[in-house]
């Protein structure tokens, strides 16, 4: 039915962004932080295998 829960919920945080700076779209890094887990999202560094198109793995670390 399209709703969610709690741990649907990410905050984007662009990184050393100084007030009243543009974002720029291909060149700003960003950052996705789960709310309810303060942890953010990154890459595992590994690459999945050919049934997942060697799409990159994720993984989540504690943010402070």
């Amino acid at each position: 039915n399209g709703t969610g829960d709690s741990n649907d919920f990410w905050r984007i945080e662009v990184v050393n962004r100084k007030f009243g700076n543009r974002i720029k779209v291909l060149r700003s890094r960003i950052r996705f932080i789960h709310l309810v887990t303060g942890c953010v999202l990154g890459s595992s560094g590994k690459v999945l295998p050919k049934c997942a198109k060697h799409q990159p793995g994720c993984a989540t670390a504690q943010f402070s």
